[in-house]
């Protein structure tokens, strides 16, 4: 780790799509309020986690909810502004004032797929990639389509429209 805390180093990420994974209750509230709430711990500290691959973001989702109990996965599709992002070794507790420090608006940790934002007004908009938010529902994904790749029918999703 460098001995003052300073990112490894910095790259200019812009605006990207990342992946969210979490359960059904907590990406319709996700959905419902527009609004991610930070969490209180993770690699890096408290944030909003995401990873830029969607299976990626599947695999590393808390498994069980407040109630201890397994639930099926939904993988939101985020468009985030993810401005300049700073890497960091895993371990290292992030705060405000470091990304002010910085000058960075992200995080990533170093080697792995995992990304962090302090601020959800940096996310410009949302939509299910995978999984149903209720039991009612079709399965609504950007994958529901024809095997065959030929089939022109464009993919079904669900779309928020930015504020």
């Amino acid at each position: 780790m460098v001995a003052d805390g300073s990112p490894l180093h910095k790259t200019k990420t812009g605006t990207v799509t990342m992946y969210h994974a979490t359960d059904r209750v907590a990406a319709k509230a996700i959905l419902d309020e527009r609004w991610f709430y930070r969490g209180y711990t993770g690699m890096l500290g408290g944030g909003i986690y995401f990873s830029s691959d969607a299976e990626g973001a599947s695999r590393k989702r808390r498994r069980h909810n407040d109630n201890g109990e397994q639930g099926p996965s939904v993988v939101l599709a985020v468009r985030v502004d993810m401005g300049t992002t700073g890497v960091w070794r895993r371990g290292t507790d992030l705060r405000w004032s470091d990304f002010e420090d910085y000058g960075v608006e992200s995080a990533k940790v170093d080697g792995l797929d995992s990304y962090m934002i302090l601020d959800s007004d940096q996310i410009l908009d949302i939509v299910v990639h995978s999984g149903k938010i209720t039991d009612e529902e079709e399965e609504d994904s950007w994958h529901d389509q024809n095997e065959d790749s030929r089939d022109s029918r464009a993919p079904k999703r669900r779309r928020i429209d930015s504020r």
